[in-house]
């Protein structure tokens, strides 16, 4: 079973996020074990560099952001070191929502857009977080620095 989330700042989903950052409290989110599930929907179809939730603070938590060539990227931190999990450039249209979904526990972490398995790392060497922020970002990294471009659901959190 999963858990409830904290309430989140922006209120209703989606959160419209070109240049801001949207909160919810970080405490009791699953750490060792856990999974996310959102929906992104972008502005538009131009490869940039964005962020789609970020709990890490001093190396601990989980990141989702796209890289500059389209790429979905996984940032996983327990303290001392992190691990990212990439997929395959992925096609993104503006004004197309998209389900996405990650999970991590074990040393291995998963990424799926629309149902699809689109990056793994099966290795075990995933690190596991250990912690997540206070307060973490949706449609940013938390230092605001890498906004979405589009629209973010609110995430759903629960255990793996």
């Amino acid at each position: 079973g999963g858990i409830a989330p904290p309430p989140i700042a922006c209120g209703a989903a989606p959160c419209a996020t070109l240049s801001d950052v949207h909160t919810m409290q970080g405490a009791g989110l699953p750490t060792a074990s856990g999974k996310v599930t959102l929906t992104y929907t972008p502005f538009a179809t131009t490869a940039q560099a964005r962020c789609l939730l970020d709990t890490i603070a001093s190396n601990k938590g989980v990141r989702l952001c796209l890289d500059a060539s389209d790429q979905l990227v996984l940032t996983l931190g327990n303290g001392t070191a992190t691990t990212a999990t990439t997929s395959a450039a992925q096609t993104w249209t503006g004004l197309t929502s998209y389900p996405l979904e990650v999970e991590w526990g074990e040393g291995l972490a998963f990424v799926r857009k629309a149902g699809a398995l689109v990056a793994s790392t099966t290795d075990k060497t995933a690190k596991v977080p250990t912690a997540h922020a206070a307060n973490i970002a949706i449609g940013n990294v938390i230092a605001g620095t890498s906004p979405a471009n589009g629209w973010v659901s609110k995430p759903q959190w629960g255990f793996r």
